[in-house]
């Protein structure tokens, strides 16, 4: 498994914050950007960004948090409810890239929990989820041509 470590700047972003399981991600992925379609603030170029800030087996689905970023050029006044402006991404990153199905992600995090983090040097940082940026889009992309980027928080030293 390739790791990069990696000091990412900050995103403005839109984000929707999405309570309960995973699997119902969908419809608030589906939220978000018919909000952004209507208000013209889809741009090329940018990728959607999600930010875990549950183990999907620590948790109960029930509790599961996510948000939903889209980076936007300009702040998003008037958000519908649910809705925030936040800056994310800033700080040092484990950075793996995932080539395939979104499917691939629970064995790809675990792997980078259980054997690459240990032996890195590194320590994460509890401060701050997880985060994936989707570099493309299964609406676009067969799902074996998807490529995520998985995101681990790590401290400075």
């Amino acid at each position: 498994m390739h790791v990069r470590v990696e000091t990412l700047p900050a995103r403005l972003c839109v984000c929707l914050r999405h309570h309960g399981p995973y699997a119902t991600l969908p419809a608030a992925f589906r939220r978000l950007f018919a909000w952004a379609r209507a208000e013209h603030r889809l741009s090329l170029g940018l990728p959607t960004i999600g930010l875990s800030y549950n183990d999907a087996a620590d948790a109960p689905p029930e509790q599961h948090r996510y948000d939903i970023c889209l980076p936007i050029t300009a702040p998003a006044p008037n958000l519908p409810d649910g809705f925030s402006t936040q800056s994310v991404g800033a700080g040092l990153w484990a950075i793996h890239t995932l080539a395939g199905p979104y499917a691939g992600m629970p064995a790809a995090f675990a792997h980078l929990f259980t054997h690459w983090l240990p032996t890195s040097g590194h320590r994460r940082d509890p401060d701050r989820p997880c985060m994936e940026i989707y570099l493309n889009d299964v609406t676009d992309v067969p799902p074996a041509d998807l490529r995520t980027e998985l995101c681990i928080p790590l401290r400075q030293h």
